[in-house]
């Protein structure tokens, strides 16, 4: 250990400074992800006949995404339903809570129109693992295990050029499976 002169407390190499801190920050993640899968694990299911319904009515009305803007170079995974019955959106909102917003048109002609969103990463993994088993449609299931894989990569906090290739990637297959008027 070297002591600089005029320096309070010991002075220490850079190089060894950010190895420890390296060190730490990945403790620090490992017990991030131990607490993350702790609450996914012990999380509160609904009722196995509001999963089926939610599922039928989610391939329907509803969408999951990685929206991107400007900001944020990878996008953000969400999924969403709308719907004019705000009793249809309810039933999401007390079993995976979200966002709900209500929606008017502009003319006061339109019905209003309720939009529920998840976009927090453990909300959207326990919605996906409580419907994709009852999912049918092939091209749903699809996006549902590619938002799910996407969520669990990011909740690693890992930004390697690997991982944000993966990323991209999976932005852009999210993207060809949302293009409008694809059957």
């Amino acid at each position: 250990m070297m002591v600089r002169a005029g320096w309070r407390g010991d002075y220490r190499c850079r190089v060894c400074r950010n190895a420890r801190q390296r060190k730490a920050y990945a403790a620090k993640r490992r017990e991030r992800l131990k607490a993350r899968r702790r609450r996914i694990a012990g999380r509160r299911r609904p009722p196995r006949v509001d999963c089926i319904w939610a599922a039928g009515h989610f391939e329907g009305e509803g969408t999951v995404s990685i929206v991107s803007n400007g900001a944020r170079p990878f996008g953000r995974p969400v999924a969403s339903l709308c719907s004019t019955d705000f009793s249809m959106v309810d039933v999401f909102q007390t079993h995976w809570p979200g966002h709900v917003q209500r929606v008017t048109h502009r003319s006061g002609r339109a019905r209003d129109l309720y939009v529920w969103r998840i976009n927090t990463l453990d909300g959207i993994e326990c919605f996906l693992l409580d419907i994709k088993p009852f999912l049918k449609s092939e091209r749903v299931r699809v996006k549902a295990a590619l938002l799910l894989q996407d969520v669990r990569e990011r909740a690693e906090l890992l930004r390697t050029p690997q991982v944000q290739q993966r990323m991209r990637e999976r932005h852009m297959k999210m993207r060809s499976l949302n293009k409008r008027g694809r059957v």
